[in-house]
């Protein structure tokens, strides 16, 4: 699976209560690079199903909106 593909796919699963489409246009950059070493990884190791990374960003973006970063 390409990165593009492999990205599309887990932002498919990340919902707008998590990050808004505001949040997400404005850090996009950001987002990119988090998800790319997702698909680094899985294609490294082969054990990051889009489901797994999926989870990781939404946890990781809801810790971020709920704790903000200091």
């Amino acid at each position: 699976m390409d990165y593009e593909t492999y990205f599309h796919e887990c932002w498919d699963q990340i919902s707008t209560d998590t990050v808004s489409p505001e949040k997400y246009q404005s850090n996009l950059k950001l987002i990119q690079e988090i998800t790319y070493e997702l698909y680094r990884t899985n294609e490294a190791y082969g054990n990051m199903p889009i489901s797994l990374a999926g989870r990781v960003l939404s946890t990781f973006f809801e810790g971020l909106r709920v704790n903000g970063l200091r």
